[in-house]
Parts: C-alpha cells; structure tokens; sequence
C-alpha cells in the first residue's frame, strides 16, 4: 500500500506544529500532512494553499487535506486546511473495478480515530473527471464514493467508533 504526506507518508508517532503547503498527485492514501496515521497524534498543524488530486486503484483510495487515512486511535487536533483543493481524478476506464474512494477536506477516512477543533478554510473538493450527478446520488460507474460527507465536507466517512468534534470554517 502507498500512502504520501506533505510531511510524511505514514506515521506511527506526533506530528507537532508542522505545516505544509504541497502539490500531491497519486493512487494511495494523500494527505497534506501525512497519507496515513496509526495512532498518530497530529497537532496544531497546518496545510496552506495546496493540492491534493487522488487517482483510482483497485485498494487503498483516501485523500483528505491534512490526513488520508486516520487510524488505530489517531488524533488530529488544533489544525486548519486552508485554500487548499482536495481532488477526484477518477477515469470512466475502470468502471468494472469494485472500489469505494474517501475524500473529505481534512480527512479521507477516520477508522477509529478522532478530529478535534480542525477547520477547512476557503478549501474545496473537487469531483475532477466525475459526472457530478454520479457523486450526487453515491454511485460512481459501479463504485460507492464517500466525497466529503462530514459537516462542510471535512471528511469522507467514519467507520469504527470514530467521533468528530469541530470548528468547520
């Protein structure tokens, strides 16, 4: 699985006081801080003026502003995605494949974790290639999409006993 971050692909530890400002494009976990978080604690970070454009695969498919992937009691807390741009690039030629893409403007997936007082200022999602009708109702060519289902679209699902609380700019 590939996961990339403005500050590291994959974290295990504390990511304190960073920020970032990137230009990320690929087909795993992306986030503008970390792709992917294992009980990781993210605090007072910040992402500016970034974009972050997921491509589909057939596993691993989440992008969010400052984390794609949140799991295994990761805590973010005390950050701001701002003016940043969290993209669907996703292409009508693989319509048979059977994938679920989590995109939301801080965080793709929370998979027992938690936000807490994270802002999306002035940020925006972008369904790129996607007929937005199709990410209206759900269904994309065949495949479910979670495209910024939180509050202002600060994250694409909550799975396991995960709990949002928030400042939703």
């Amino acid at each position: 699985a590939s996961a990339a971050g403005g500050i590291v692909g994959y974290s295990r530890g504390m990511i304190i006081s960073c920020a970032s400002s990137v230009k990320i494009y690929g087909n795993g976990r992306l986030g503008g801080i970390a792709g992917a978080g294992y009980g990781t604690y993210i605090v007072n970070c910040g992402v500016y003026d970034s974009e972050i454009t997921l491509f589909l695969v057939k596993e691993n498919r989440e992008a969010g502003g400052l984390i794609g992937y949140a799991a295994t009691r990761t805590l973010a807390t005390g950050c701001t995605v701002s003016n940043t741009v969290v993209r669907y690039a996703g292409a009508e030629d693989i319509a048979l494949q059977d994938i679920a893409p989590y995109i939301g403007k801080a965080v793709g997936l929370l998979n027992e974790s938690n936000i807490y007082d994270v802002s999306a200022e002035n940020s925006t999602l972008d369904p790129g290639d996607l007929n937005e009708n199709y990410v209206i109702t759900g269904k994309v060519f065949n495949q479910k999409i979670n495209f910024g289902t939180g509050p202002n679209g600060i994250y694409g699902a909550l799975q396991s006993n995960s709990f949002v609380i928030m400042n939703a700019a």
